[in-house]
């Protein structure tokens, strides 16, 4: 996600989206199923 974010114009969603599916190729006990919640902000 580091990396993503110093390299690449990607918002914060899409950054979370690629670093779970990176866990979930690498990891036995995470899938590819998300739940990505996203807040609002007022500014």
């Amino acid at each position: 996600a580091t990396a993503l974010i110093e390299n690449t114009d990607l918002s914060a969603r899409d950054i979370v989206e690629k670093g779970l599916n990176i866990a979930a190729d690498i990891c036995i006990y995470t899938n590819h199923n998300l739940t990505i919640e996203t807040l609002e902000s007022e500014s």
